[in-house]
């Protein structure tokens, strides 16, 4: 099971919110890059769901590798979040501004998620048959487990058993709250503080990382590498690759996607984690910098499915559940397992898609909206 489903040290997170650049200034390829990161996420889950032969499960973590998608999401936030920043003071209401629309921009898809979670799991979950799920997929609901302080937790996204993805929605709001530090540092001392922030980062998620929920600190590094790209020397940094950013970037890649396959480490401690921040970071940048074209991450369809990935990442596991449930009490349940997984994994595209986007754009895009507008009556 990945760590999109339960912790930050399996083999797999989600995707988090997607951070909204000033009018005129959205990166298209980024918003892409988000969206099929968020497809990787579903595809290795719905793929390992059922018991595999070890050779499958290796070549779904090779293929769709859902933790270097999470370290993608949380580099990408970052970045964008310091962006949205650079221009504005850094201290007071601006702070609080940022905050509330923040909160505004992550819950009611939390919301949505988590009550389509818990219809599932009050009304059918427990009932014979069960999903006939692999290693930690089985485990995942655990009957009488359910209490008040675990829905509340999860609308609150602070407990992720409701919805196991959500311990990634955890990390994403307190790497947010680091967000206007991260800013304030560039904005200060430029380049050197910005490197002197990302190693303390790095030093504090090698040093207590593991030890806090949800191992939150380790992941704390990811905004500041984010951060960093804001950077005036950043741009001439990566254009001074010239002709070989293509290579610099498919290396990155590679890096990013392989590591844990290659190196065999399905954990996601401070050495994997910084090892695939970086790639992150190098392929971020070279996206955004080099004079490389990337024509793909500029169709609609992917940038169509960035602007959903958000709902994508929240709303597949309740649906891959359900699917996963109507198939064991189905005439099908007793097909091989990969049989079963190509099903699965071919229903809950097929459902999760436009759920996505019904929330994208009747709660998403309502919910960012509601912040501004009460931002402004709040904090004039």
């Amino acid at each position: 099971m990945t760590a999109a489903a339960t912790s930050p040290v399996a083999t797999s997170h989600e995707v988090t919110a997607d951070a909204q650049l000033p009018p005129g200034e959205q990166y298209l390829e980024l918003q892409s890059i988000r969206g099929l990161a968020a497809l990787a996420v579903l595809f290795a889950h719905t793929l390992y769901f059922y018991p595999m032969p070890q050779a499958v499960g290796y070549y779904s973590i090779l293929v769709f590798n859902s933790h270097a998608s999470v370290v993608i999401f949380f580099v990408l936030s970052g970045f964008v979040l310091s962006r949205s920043l650079r221009f504005s003071p850094l201290f007071g209401k601006t702070t609080l501004v940022f905050y509330w629309k923040r909160l505004w921009r992550i819950y009611p898809a939390v919301i949505v998620a988590t009550t389509l979670s818990l219809i599932y799991l009050l009304g059918f979950h427990f009932s014979e048959p069960k999903p006939y799920a692999a290693g930690s997929f089985a485990a995942t609901f655990v009957r009488g487990r359910l209490t008040w302080k675990d829905v509340v937790l999860s609308y609150a996204a602070l407990e992720n058993y409701v919805i196991p993805p959500l311990w990634t929605i955890a990390v994403e709001l307190v790497g947010s709250a680091f967000v206007p530090l991260a800013a304030v540092l560039i904005r200060r001392g430029g380049t050197p503080l910005a490197v002197l922030a990302v190693l303390a980062a790095f030093v504090v998620s090698f040093t207590i990382g593991m030890r806090t929920p949800y191992h939150i600190a380790i992941f704390l590094v990811d905004f500041f590498l984010g951060a960093a790209l804001t950077t005036t020397q950043a741009p001439a940094l990566f254009r001074r690759l010239g002709r070989f950013s293509p290579l610099f970037l498919c290396g990155c890649a590679a890096m990013l996607w392989l590591y844990r396959a290659l190196f065999d480490r399905p954990d996601a401690g401070p050495l994997g984690n910084a090892v695939e921040a970086l790639a992150a970071f190098g392929v971020i940048g070279a996206i955004l910098y080099s004079s490389a074209g990337f024509s793909l991450l500029r169709r609609r369809w992917a940038i169509g499915l960035g602007d959903i990935s958000f709902s994508v990442y929240l709303l597949h596991f309740p649906i891959m559940f359900i699917v996963a449930k109507l198939i064991a009490v189905s005439p099908i349940a007793g097909l091989a397992p990969l049989e079963l997984a190509l099903l699965l994994t071919a229903a809950t595209v097929a459902l999760t898609i436009p759920a996505a986007y019904a929330t994208y754009r009747l709660v998403e895009r309502p919910g960012v909206w509601l912040g501004k507008q009460t931002a402004k009556q709040i904090f004039k």
